[in-house]
């Protein structure tokens, strides 16, 4: 667990901090492969530290695998918020545990990967999930055993279930798009019971997000011993094939798009292709999977930024079909009468 002791202070009488920040995937040592991995936030606050600043912010962290390419290294599209991007599993802290075929294999591909003037997202993404595979196979039994595990598993086991059967069927069906999974086309409590059944599979994925939280949870109290705060990066929106949409579908409009209206920067708008939020039904339990979310991410941050916080207010809204953002609107929104802005606001509108 994350050290509770920890607090950052204002610089002298004045409150104001000074800091960095970094896509957690553009940082590179000598032991990545390929990409930055949450290990390297060390080096990142080594440097931070020296430089005489004392804030960290981070783009957003989560699994974000839709498509299984390129196009998932876009950070703002979860899959789940809760779950951790298996992107930025350090796997070479298990190198003992490899034969020498493997390592020598590894050292080859991250030669040829750490030397690439660009990230190649879908090789360096393969390759965390060969070794971690490896690591599973090795260790998983050790680590199942372990009080840390056990307690990560049960404070956690509600959206561990629901991330392992979304990733499960995604992969067996080659889609994350719930809506064709035939007969898992809503989620069921129980699914999870049913499918150990059938495969091991589950427990892997459950593993490696033990894994992620444990490299983190140490690069952050690296952080904290420096005097360094997290600052995380909460999206506004989520995919919508992601585990959140499958169990909660009433939490969302997911007929409904979200996005920006035309500006000088975009005349046509832009579609984000997440959907709305219901927060009409997310009222009725008083918010309950937002304070889940945001409780969940503070096990690693110690401040936040909001991504497009205005949409927690009003969004740009656009039907499912919509391609562009020109056919949206503001919602909610309280329409002025063109008499009502000339005569309140003294703007000359017709």
């Amino acid at each position: 667990m994350v050290t509770n002791t920890f607090s950052i202070e204002p610089y002298g009488e004045k409150a104001y901090h000074t800091g960095i920040a970094v896509p957690v995937f553009s940082l590179r040592t000598e032991n990545s492969s390929g990409v930055g991995q949450f290990s390297d936030l060390k080096k990142l606050a080594d440097f931070t530290y020296r430089s005489g600043m004392d804030v960290i912010q981070l783009l957003p962290i989560n699994d974000t695998t839709t498509f299984m390419d390129w196009r998932d290294s876009y950070p703002y599209r979860a899959i789940s918020v809760f779950a951790l991007h298996p992107l930025y599993l350090d796997i070479h802290e298990f190198w003992k545990s490899y034969t020498k075929e493997q390592q020598a294999k590894l050292l080859i591909l991250e030669s040829e990967l750490n030397s690439l003037e660009k990230i190649d997202y879908e090789r360096c993404l393969a390759l965390k999930w060969e070794y971690a595979q490896i690591i599973y196979q090795n260790s998983v039994v050790k680590y199942q055993k372990t009080k840390a595990y056990q307690q990560f598993y049960k404070q956690n086991e509600e959206w561990l279930k629901a991330y392992a059967c979304f990733s499960y069927l995604r992969d067996i069906n080659k889609s994350a798009n719930f809506l064709a999974w035939g007969k898992n086309v809503n989620y069921d409590k129980n699914l999870f019971d049913k499918l150990k059944k059938e495969t091991s599979q589950l427990d892997l994925y459950i593993f490696v997000q033990y894994l992620l939280h444990s490299q983190l949870t140490e690069a952050v109290d690296y952080c904290h011993k420096l005097g360094i705060a997290l600052k995380g990066d909460i999206a506004i929106g989520i995919a919508h094939d992601s585990v959140d949409a499958w169990t909660h579908p009433e939490l969302f409009h997911l007929d409904k798009q979200a996005g920006a209206p035309p500006d000088v920067f975009a005349v046509n708008g832009q579609n984000w292709g997440f959907p709305t939020y219901n927060w009409e039904k997310m009222a009725e339990d008083g918010y309950d999977w937002w304070k889940k979310r945001l409780t969940a991410m503070s096990n690693y941050f110690d401040a936040y930024r909001l991504d497009h916080i205005l949409g927690f207010f009003r969004i740009w809204q656009m039907p499912e079909n919509s391609v562009r953002g020109l056919l949206g609107q503001f919602s909610p929104a309280l329409a002025l009468s063109a008499e009502e802005i000339e005569n309140n606001y003294g703007i000359p509108f017709r």
